[in-house]
């Protein structure tokens, strides 16, 4: 099996492997743009369970932190309730006395105090949150041999009302059920969702998902003032009878160079090393989910994403350095295209961006880059002409969409799941494990 060391990968030295050339030189960083915030080993998490709590780092001083922080959000969420019914009884016309008004103004009061306490004592709590499937029955699992690994990424907008207002968009308690039925239906074996920004919305996602077998990953760089990374991950444990998926390592870092109101979040790239394992052997496979720097229509930021493409390369180069022949897909909102998202956006940044991934990975999805095909809805509801949501992968595995080896799509859907459309690559299985390690025993 795949051991981390310092942030590297290496082979035990008890695994029984053919051929495995020597490592890479180190890489020397060109950018400092995204700072190393977590790292850790999945099976040092809690699995198979079925407590809807959030499961997080075997560690005491880390369950203490979390229970605190829920706590405090019970708390405070008691609290506003109160604030709220008072305040529609007022509206209603309904007569409030002035002691029961006091005494649930005094008591709301002191519910939120004590609520944010717990909640700032929660925040030494672990940067990630992992929740592992719920056991599933045998007749749930599929009785046939898929030869596809199915990949999703989407900009699902679950944010906050005061975002879903300024981006003219329904709630996300309301498009909720949208955006589950369609993830049901496309059913990847890997998800990357960025923008979910909501608590309750990550709860439910979290929830749902759980129950059709994923491990989920959320709460990803969360922050008691302003929004997480909004970073959401989840991975289908068995797909079918034929093939098993499972977590070995996840890590996170943080941009340090966003602007604007970008600055209020804590976007960041998040990692996580996936295991397939068939008939054919285990090979594992480098999955990262970002959100970059957005643009406003006043203002372009192509400088501020360049640097966070050149951020991504340093460190999924250091992270991968230890392995003989890495496999990455790096999915995500980019906020740039082969065409400007906004008026002040560089021309040329998808074409800069593309040659500083090369060496990494490349967008085997350009044929659709031809102002014909876009992933962005805008606020009138109009389907944008410009790709902004991407699925990157390891060119030497994959090429182009002509090779066969991948085929990506665009699903139609309008502003009433979001603002985004998912875009799905299914790629061959038979291209991952070629030249790959074997493993025996």
């Amino acid at each position: 099996m795949l051991v981390s060391q310092n942030n590297f990968t290496a082979m035990n030295a008890t695994d029984n492997i053919a051929s495995s050339p020597p490592p890479s030189p180190p890489h020397s960083p060109t950018s400092n743009v995204l700072r190393p915030i977590f790292d850790t080993k999945w099976h040092q998490v809690k699995k198979e369970s079925n407590n809807p709590q959030a499961l997080q780092i075997d560690s005491f001083a880390n369950k203490i932190f979390q229970a605190m922080y829920a706590l405090g959000r019970k708390l405070t969420h008691i609290s506003s309730t109160a604030f709220n019914k008072i305040q529609k009884a007022a509206l209603a016309g309904k007569p409030i006395s002035t002691g029961l008004y006091l005494i649930i103004f005094l008591a709301g009061m002191a519910l939120a105090c004590v609520g944010v306490v717990f909640r700032m004592a929660g925040l030494a709590r672990s940067s990630v949150t992992m929740l592992p499937a719920n056991r599933i029955s045998a007749d749930k699992i599929p009785h046939q041999v898929n030869k596809e690994l199915s990949v999703m990424t989407w900009n699902t907008a679950l944010g906050p009302s005061i975002m879903a207002t300024a981006n003219n968009i329904t709630q996300a308690d309301d498009r909720m059920s949208n955006i589950l039925h369609m993830i049901d239906k496309e059913n990847p074996d890997v998800l990357c969702l960025q923008e979910v920004f909501d608590n309750k919305a990550t709860d439910v996602l979290s929830r749902e998902l759980r129950k059709n077998g994923y491990h989920c990953i959320s709460s990803v760089l969360p922050q008691e003032v302003g929004l997480s990374s909004g970073l959401f991950f989840a991975v289908k444990s068995q797909p079918n009878d034929e093939t098993q998926l499972s977590l070995d390592e996840i890590a996170v870092w943080k941009y340090t160079n966003l602007a604007i109101e970008d600055r209020l979040s804590n976007k960041g790239l998040l990692g996580v090393r996936v295991n397939i394992t068939t008939a054919q052997g285990i090979q594992s496979v480098n999955v990262f989910n970002t959100h970059l720097q957005a643009s406003s229509s006043t203002k372009g930021f192509s400088k501020v994403r360049l640097e966070q493409v050149k951020g991504i390369v340093d460190r999924v180069t250091e992270w991968t350095q230890g392995e003989a022949k890495p496999f990455n897909i790096i999915c995500g909102d980019l906020n740039f295209g082969a065409l400007p998202l906004e008026k002040n956006d560089d021309p040329a940044e998808y074409a800069e961006a593309m040659k500083i991934l090369k060496p990494l990975v490349i967008n085997p999805f350009e044929e659709v880059q031809d102002g014909h095909h876009g992933s962005f809805i805008d606020q009138n509801g109009q389907e944008g002409a410009v790709v902004v949501d991407y699925i990157l992968v390891t060119p030497d595995k994959v090429e182009t969409a002509s090779s066969g080896k991948i085929k990506t799509k665009i699903v139609a859907v309008d502003r009433t799941y979001s603002d985004h459309k998912p875009v799905i690559s299914s790629i061959s299985l038979a291209s991952l494990f070629e030249n790959a390690p074997k493993f025996c025993g």
